[in-house]
């Protein structure tokens, strides 16, 4: 018989000892609305609660959680499913350990009310919770992500019982390993409705099956070893481990028996103690950029192909043709021969790009995108290249705006470079008096407002730039030392795609007058790089194939 052991979630990093600290909530424009203190306390069990030392696991200064009350907030003419509870941040004060009060506003005459911790800006409410669990957690030896735990609690009064809603299933990681992946046959991350019975308890816990929920959880491991925690929704699971290893090769070890997984419970599947030992499989192993399509070539003629549902993977053909998700990540293909024999194939996606054979598609003008009002495209194949020629169609600048997603990874590719010729005057006789040369990111959708405006600090900041012989350069960012504009830099568990991001020439003035003119540049490429090695091979490549030599300009690469 499997050792079940009950647990508590960490509500976040431990404390040495209880605090106190008033807070003023945040305010609400609605006049009926009524400041509000909850009491709340996290579940407690006589066993060991804490996976840390063997501490029990406290409230923090600046906890915050999602209130909603039983008070619809109805827009004008909507419809019974646009009905949403509002979701209302209260802040946490009086810590006592497990306890502490919780402050904020409630609508007038409210009488029923829902919490969910952490607090998320995205979470619903509409008679069930709406919650998402992570699908990439942070690898934690010993341990487990707190940032991803969901607690939930429903009261009558002032006084909230915070419960688990998801359980933890304990992995053996052994040495050499890059990243572990996590998969069921059911939904174990992504976005759940939670239901409740009338005493407040949980009645029933549902994955969304829209593009939402996910049959795996990928941790980043970077070679370190022991064991591991997967937070993962309650249910009944045939689980599979797949490790990426740290030479580029995937294995696979199966758990042997389906394991019951339920809200507040630890379930120990095991794994090797090293990727040679019996019951670890070799399986083919796939790298790709996240754009890209992978035909499997080694499942044996007969095979029939499938997939556990991942935003890694969009679709499988039934020749073996993987079409990506556009979201990095490790997803598995199951192959099965036509004598029933099943086995895995891995497929990494990774956020690295090659733009140069996708030029019009990646940047061109896009119907009713702003950025191909003002300025033309002109692909052109030259000199083994295949290259945009933009051209303003007025007295302004030249601009280039990506259309499809360009995702930014400071832990897969830190390093982001591009080709450009120098602006040269359309007009006759004009000359170009000084130009600057921008990336902009605007503000990224989910990561707040921290992160925007020009890797660097502004124009002209990039790391490093190579000249090259035909007078186009090369200019290279590392946004994972680079800060952006505001001040910040990218967390290097960051992981998103921009909502613009903009490559200007602009200050295109005339030499004499000062007056403004149309300019034309050649843009030829722009790609992530996980390594400089993988930016100088792609170098080597370029010059191969076009026969033309680039140096170092005014700085100089940093190993």
């Amino acid at each position: 018989m499997k050792r079940i052991a009950y647990f508590i979630f960490a509500a976040s990093a431990l404390i040495a000892a209880s605090c106190s600290k008033e807070v003023s909530p945040l305010t609400d424009s609605n006049d009926n609305m009524v400041l509000k203190t909850f009491t709340a306390d996290l579940e407690i069990a006589d066993t060991k609660t804490s996976l840390v030392d063997g501490k029990k696991v406290h409230w923090t200064e600046g906890d915050k959680i999602s209130v909603f009350d039983n008070v619809t907030n109805v827009p004008n003419n909507s419809t019974s499913d646009q009905i949403k509870y509002k979701n209302r941040e209260f802040i946490s004060a009086n810590i006592q350990g497990a306890a502490a009060d919780f402050t904020g506003y409630v609508t007038e005459g409210a009488t029923e009310y829902v919490a969910v911790y952490p607090y998320m800006a995205g979470t619903q409410c509409n008679g069930e919770i709406r919650v998402h669990l992570d699908e990439t957690q942070k690898f934690v030896a010993g341990g487990f992500d707190t940032n991803t735990n969901v607690m939930v609690a429903k009261t009558i009064g002032d006084h909230l019982s915070f419960k688990n809603l998801f359980g933890l299933v304990k992995v053996n990681v052994p040495e050499g390993v890059q990243s572990v992946t996590l998969m069921s046959n059911n939904y174990i991350s992504g976005k759940f409705r939670v239901s409740f019975n009338a005493d407040g308890s949980f009645k029933d816990i549902k994955g969304i099956n829209n593009d939402n929920s996910y049959r795996d959880i990928t941790m980043q491991v970077g070679g370190e070893s022991g064991t591991c925690y997967f937070v993962v929704a309650p249910g009944t699971h045939n689980f599979t481990i797949c490790f990426t290893a740290l030479n580029g090769e995937g294995y696979s070890y199966t758990a042997t028996d389906s394991q019951k997984v339920a809200s507040n419970q630890v379930i120990n599947i095991g794994g090797p103690e090293s990727l040679s030992e019996s019951g670890v499989k070799i399986v083919p192993y796939y790298r790709c950029s996240i754009i890209d399509k992978v035909t499997i070539e080694e499942a044996p003629e007969g095979s029939t192909f499938s997939s556990s549902y991942s935003r890694v993977i969009a679709s499988v053909s039934s020749d073996g043709e993987v079409t990506l998700g556009k979201w990095p990540g490790t997803a598995v293909v199951r192959v099965t021969t036509a004598e029933g024999k099943v086995y895995p194939v891995m497929i990494e996606a990774a956020p690295l790009y090659r733009d140069d054979e996708r030029m019009l598609e990646m940047w061109g003008a896009t119907s009713g995108d702003r950025k191909g009002e003002n300025f033309s495209y002109e692909e052109v194949t030259s000199n083994n290249e295949t290259y945009l020629k933009v051209t303003s169609d007025e007295a302004k600048y030249s601009c280039l705006r990506r259309s499809q997603k360009a995702w930014f990874a400071p832990a897969y590719a830190p390093l982001v470079a591009f080709r450009v010729s120098p602006p040269v005057a359309v007009e006759e006789g004009k000359t170009v008096k000084s130009y600057s040369f921008k990336v902009d990111l605007a503000t990224y959708g989910f990561a707040g407002t921290n992160y925007y405006g020009e890797i660097g600090g502004g124009n002209k900041t990039w790391q490093n730039v190579y000249t090259c012989s035909d007078g186009s350069k090369i200019y290279v960012y590392n946004i994972a030392e680079q800060k952006m504009s505001c001040g910040y830099a990218l967390p290097m568990d960051f992981m998103g795609d921009p909502n613009n991001m903009t490559i200007k020439y602009c200050d295109f003035k005339d030499a004499t007058s000062g007056a403004e003119t149309r300019v034309s540049f050649n843009f030829y490429w722009f790609r992530t790089y996980g390594s400089w090695a993988e930016f100088d091979a792609h170098l080597a490549e370029w010059k191969i194939k076009t026969g033309l030599d680039a140096q170092w300009g005014n700085e100089y690469k940093t190993e």
